[in-house]
Formats: C-alpha cells, structure tokens, sequence
C-alpha cells in the first residue's frame, strides 16, 4: 500500500478536489450519468486547471454498434449512449478547447474505444 495516495468514494457530481489538476483521464465513466454533459461541464470548472488537459475513453457510444444492449445486459439504467459528434459537442460546450477525438483498436465487428480529448 503506498501511503502517497489519497481515494475518495463521492457522488462525481458534487465532488470537488482540494486543488486541481493538469490532466484528468476518464475510461468508461461519463456515459453513467443521466446528464453527462453537466458532468464534463463540472470536472472541466472544478478540477481541471487552466490549461489542463482531460483524456475521456468510452466504448459505449452509438457507432459502436456491439455495445448498444450493453445498459440492458448489464442491468444498468443510467448509461447515456452518445454519438461521437455528441460526445464531441459535449466537450466543446464545457468550454473545452482543441478538441480532438479518434478511435483506438478499431477492427472487424468493434468500432474501438473512443477517445476524446481537449484543453481547458
């Protein structure tokens, strides 16, 4: 156990670090809340720094057609299954600037994890 970190277990909605951050990387968290859209909006003002970067990687999205029962095989009803331009909009309308997205491990029956990434 390394004594040097610190976790929190908190809504993502409300919660807000002591300070702020350079670089905050999200795999496969946004899209379980009802209005993601206020939730970049939230990480964006209170944790990123200006200048800052956030990194978002998601599989559920609408062009990727294999996850689109995912919220129903899982037995989850809060996923929000965004288009990619969506996804996209979302991070431009939190203020995000130089947005930049694109598709890791694309192949035959998975469109890839997207990824969408932009400055503060």
């Amino acid at each position: 156990f390394n004594s040097d970190y610190t976790y929190h277990c908190a809504d993502l909605v409300n919660w807000r670090p002591k300070s702020k951050a350079d670089l905050i990387h999200s795999m496969e968290v946004f899209y379980y809340d009802k209005n993601p859209v206020g939730l970049i909006k939230h990480v964006t003002d209170n944790w990123l720094n200006p200048g800052g970067r956030l990194i978002m990687g998601i599989d559920y999205y609408t062009e990727n057609k294999v996850s689109e029962s995912w919220s129903e095989d899982c037995g989850i009803s809060i996923m929000t299954r965004l288009s990619e331009a969506e996804w996209i909009d979302s991070f431009r309308r939190a203020g995000l600037t130089n947005v930049q997205s694109w598709r890791e491990g694309a192949k035959e029956g998975w469109a890839g994890t997207l990824v969408v990434t932009g400055v503060n």
